[in-house]
């Protein structure tokens, strides 16, 4: 019987299945590299949702607040004017009062003297004294002329015995907003 070493084919044919199957590992790998890049490009773009999703969610979120924001703000600025407005009407008719009473006596005829000065909210009260009825409605009608009354009526009028006429008129006040007519 003949020896025969077979030993370097067995090498070979090793190197060569081992060549083989590398080969097949690395194809495989390239295969499963291949199928997982465009799922692991889904769940990052996925990811990148949920991430944009979630900064417009922050940013709704800061909108509705700021939008909340200003509609107080505006509500204030509202008020705020009211407010402004009813001053300063307040203080035109502060103003205008103040001029009533810097002027009244220019108005009031030589010989009519006030004995009594009354207001309400409604009517300013004129009690006075004089001589002639002429003087009486002379001075209702200064009064009448004027922006802060509707109208002035005579209260009463009555002459004592030394022959003086007492008077009373009733003047009625212009409410707020409205002008003279």
């Amino acid at each position: 019987m003949v020896w025969v070493n077979f030993l370097p084919w067995r090498q070979q044919r090793q190197r060569r299945q081992l060549r083989r199957d590398a080969l097949l590992m690395l194809l495989l790998l390239a295969l499963f590299s291949a199928s997982t890049a465009p799922l692991l490009e889904q769940q990052a773009s996925g990811e990148r949702q949920r991430l944009g999703v979630g900064w417009l969610q922050e940013a709704n979120g800061q909108l509705d607040r700021l939008k909340s924001r200003q509609a107080r703000l505006e509500q204030q600025r509202d008020t705020l004017r009211q407010t402004l407005a009813l001053s300063e009407e307040r203080q035109e008719r502060l103003h205008a009062w103040y001029a009533f009473a810097q002027g009244l006596a220019e108005t009031m005829p030589a010989m009519l003297w006030l004995s009594d000065l009354s207001k309400t909210p409604e009517s300013l009260n004129v009690a006075g004294f004089c001589q002639q009825l002429a003087e009486v409605e002379t001075f209702r009608q200064h009064l009448q002329q004027n922006a802060l009354f509707q109208q002035v009526k005579t209260n009463r009028l009555s002459r004592d015995g030394q022959n003086i006429i007492r008077f009373s008129l009733r003047a009625a006040l212009v409410s707020s907003g409205q002008g003279h007519e």
